[in-house]
């Protein structure tokens, strides 16, 4: 990306509105809650936010000819994760489509603050909103076409018999006919009118208003927005019956040339495009069968992978206003240079950015949360160390966003976060179903355009619920999907999997399903047309950047097991390389109290691991360690970019990932000025992070049942053996080998 100069008229207005760095990062002028209580205007923001690509135009091109091809896709879903520019993109589609389409564009994110709560806003009460602000005179409209079209459909009564409710008509034939005292009384009935249609019937109305008053050579483009504001997985129930009701009434009404005037070609002029995050976009692969063959298809339009020039755009704008001299904050300033870190650096983006599932907005929340908690160390002290690299950055930022989803208890009762010093516990759910999904979706999240291959990647519930048989409870299963999916109705957080064909609004959305299972264990095996195994069956699971930052990255770093630690003495709560040669009172270097506190909470995973294999694995399923190894429930994502054939245990991955972070500690430690010529202290320090990572290899030896576990125990004591031979060495590393994380 070129380098980015604020002109300085441009500077100038921006300084003026005393905006701060979030109002940067979630700058939409679409968004009556993010423009700047109206000030960020659209000229503005395409003048200094908006960013032209190959990409886009790509994007762009691709999305206008499905709207234009005839008999193509009549309903779009374009969806991508939360924070990636979607809104912003529609609106550009729209205004370079507007001459040649009449578009109908129903902001939900103004329909659920003007007119209901967002828990209980369906979909028809978006369209009933969009009416009544557009088709009711007002101090903005001055058409009437709403009364228009309720009296054409009352002197048409019987054209629309089959088409609309008895009720919503009979309703319509009640206000025609009752006196009306003044103008007030009339639109104020109306209203109430509205009101008291059935929700398909509200579709009909305002398509019969478009019928009658657009020209029948244009396209109409009905786009419904925002639609991750509300509960859309109400898009799996009843709005489904809805539209293939609304397609088959639609069909028969536009024959009605005379009834208009002219030939409607509903099928031709009418496209719907659905906009919502991924999160709640509840994709049914049968609707295409339920409305009519060719009617609806599916274009998933993922444009997440544009989120990284969107990031470096907002970045830039920070730092040149800042070069202008606009007075951000320290905090501000220092929160920027990190958001530059991720997009400069791979790690940062793959487990960071992929952790919030790409959604920038609340990454910068929640460092700034960070930062208010920990003003007087940590985020300051890591970004101004000139000898702090990328390594030692990338510990400390995982430490602190761990840090924070703990003390929010965004780990509670999902993940195996609180381990019990006492009892024996199984293996995590929670990791073991996310890397099924993993090596299941693979990197799906990733591709551009979702097309037919989506619906081969993803996983059936019923599927995982029989892999998983043995192992863990229909229940447990259940309880970890649902919880899993519910997070992204967390403030700072983000849903780790999504959840497809069933509405999941509260923590028992699988009950019935359950009941069903729990009386009737074999029925995934057995032919059945039961209605609830019909459910079971569509009912489908994948992985979100989120649950794959999780496997990849997060749980198997050290400093998300440094999080876990409890009663961590004061002294301690910090990432360990922050700890340096710091000492306690009796003199003992502080890290190895943090290295040892980590190794007991890993003694006592790893033991109950090694004894939840014996017992559920290999009693149970009779795999072996070789056979786990070859199946899904092992790691298969060695390399960010395919699947290997044979996975690897997660002692494995976990060993293998701390004992290269503890090794870069140490040489960290060797290089610092006040060490490196001093031949005692190297050894010394060298003699103590050795003793440590001799613990991790013991655990290895004890419990690892990793196919090459004396291979790696052998490299490892190959490398420990050079330094020990020359403990004054103060370059050597020791190497995990090679394809193992």
């Amino acid at each position: 990306m070129k380098n980015f100069i604020l002109s300085p008229e441009q500077f100038e207005r921006l300084s003026s509105y005393n905006i701060n760095l979030t109002d940067i990062y979630e700058a939409n002028p679409y968004d009556h809650q993010r423009n700047w209580s109206g000030k960020l205007s659209e000229k503005l923001f395409d003048e200094v936010f908006r960013i032209s690509s190959d990409f886009l135009d790509a994007k762009m091109k691709d999305l206008t000819s499905q709207v234009d091809l005839i008999n193509g896709k009549k309903i779009i879903f374009f969806t991508g994760y939360s924070g990636t520019g979607k809104t912003t993109f529609i609106n550009h589609f729209i205004a370079q489509n507007k001459p040649e389409a009449e578009f109908i564009c129903i902001d939900y994110s103004q329909v659920t603050e003007d007119v209901v709560s967002k828990e209980n806003t369906p979909i028809s009460d978006g369209i009933k909103y969009f009416i009544v602000r557009n088709y009711i005179p007002n101090d903005e409209v001055e058409n009437d076409k709403l009364y228009e079209t309720i009296n054409f459909i009352y002197n048409n009564f019987n054209s629309f018999l089959q088409l609309i409710s008895n009720n919503s008509l009979m309703k319509i034939v009640e206000y025609v006919e009752t006196p009306k005292i003044n103008e007030i009384d009339k639109y104020s009935k109306l209203n109430q009118l509205l009101d008291s249609f059935d929700s398909m019937d509200v579709f009909i109305i305002l398509l019969i208003i478009l019928f009658k008053h657009t020209p029948a050579n244009k396209k109409n483009i009905l786009i419904f927005e925002n639609l991750d504001i509300i509960e859309l997985d109400y898009l799996t129930g009843a709005f489904i019956n809805d539209f293939q009701k609304l397609h088959n009434n639609c069909s028969t009404l536009s024959q009605k040339i005379k009834l208009f005037g002219k030939e409607v070609m509903f099928s031709k002029r009418f496209k719907f495009i659905f906009v919502l995050r991924e999160a709640t976009f509840a994709k049914n692969p049968h609707i295409v069968d339920q409305l009519g063959n060719g009617w609806s298809q599916f274009i998933y339009a993922n444009i997440d992978s544009h989120s990284h020039d969107v990031l470096l755009r907002r970045v830039a704008i920070v730092e040149e206003m800042e070069r202008k001299g606009y007075g951000f904050t320290n905090e501000e300033k220092d929160v920027n240079q990190l958001i530059k870190y991720f997009s400069t650096d791979k790690y940062f983006d793959e487990s960071t950015l992929n952790l919030f599932n790409r959604d920038v907005k609340k990454i910068v929340r929640v460092f700034l949360e960070v930062f208010k908690r920990n003003k007087e160390y940590q985020i300051p002290y890591v970004l101004h160390r000139s000898d702090f690299e990328n390594y030692e950055k990338r510990g400390a930022i995982i430490y602190w966003v761990v840090g924070h989803l703990k003390e929010n208890s965004y780990f509670d009762n999902i993940f195996s976060f609180n381990y019990s010093t006492t009892r024996e516990e199984p293996c995590d759910i929670g990791r073991a179903l996310l890397t099924y999904l993993l090596n299941h979706n693979g990197l799906l999240f990733n591709k551009e355009i979702r097309g037919d291959c989506y619906k081969d990647e993803i996983c059936k519930l019923s599927d995982i619920i029989q892999y998983f048989d043995k192992v863990y409870s229909v229940e447990d299963i259940l309880c970890f999907l649902t919880k899993g999916y519910l997070l992204h109705k967390k403030q700072t957080w983000v849903n780790v999997l999504s959840i497809y064909n069933k509405e999941i609004q509260h923590k028992n959305a699988f009950n019935e399903e359950l009941e069903f299972l729990q009386k009737n264990p074999q029925i995934l095996e057995k032919d059945s047309k039961d209605d609830i195994k019909k459910k079971i069956m569509n009912t489908e699971v994948s992985i979100t950047p989120a649950g794959y930052s999780l496997i990849k990255y997060i749980f198997i770093h050290f400093e998300y097991y440094s999080n876990r630690i409890k009663k961590e003495n004061s002294q301690l709560k910090h990432p360990l390389f922050y700890l340096g040669l710091k000492k306690n009172k009796f003199g003992r270097y502080l890290f190895e109290d943090k290295i040892n506190n980590v190794l007991n909470i890993l003694k006592k995973e790893f033991k109950d691991s090694f004894t939840f294999f014996n017992k559920t694995y290999l009693e149970n399923k009779k795999l072996t360690s070789k056979l786990f190894e070859e199946s899904e429930f092992s790691f298969k994502y060695l390399s960010t970019k395919r699947k290997s054939r044979n996975g690897v245990f997660h002692i494995t991955r976990v060993t293998s990932s701390q004992i290269a972070y503890i090794d870069n500690f140490r040489v960290y430690l060797l290089n610092k000025e006040s060490v490196k010529n001093n031949k005692n202290e190297i050894a010394l320090i060298n003699t103590k992070i050795i003793n440590l990572i001799r613990e991790y290899i013991d655990l290895i030896n004890k419990y690892s049942l990793d196919s090459r576990k004396d291979f790696i125990v052998n490299t490892l004591e190959t490398h420990i053996g050079k330094i020990e031979n020359d403990l004054s060495n103060i370059e050597a590393r020791i190497m995990y080998p090679e394809q193992i994380d």
